[in-house]
């Protein structure tokens, strides 16, 4: 998967494969990331507070906002 971080904040993603925490990455402003995904794993995006889900057969590209 390719996370694109557009903005001027930076995100925090926690990749998780049922209950547990796989990993997690910072994800800087203005930043492209190429990551490896198990099948079936739940991202969790965090910035400001804010918090979102995807899942990681949503497609290959992930553009954070």
């Amino acid at each position: 998967m390719v996370l694109y971080n557009p903005n001027d904040e930076p995100y925090r993603v926690e990749v998780f494969f049922g209950d547990y925490l796989i990993t997690e990455w910072k994800v800087p402003k203005g930043t492209m990331m190429r990551r490896r995904l198990v099948k079936d794993a739940v991202l969790r995006v965090r910035s400001k507070g804010k918090s979102r889900t995807y899942n990681s057969d949503k497609g290959q590209y992930l553009i954070l906002k």
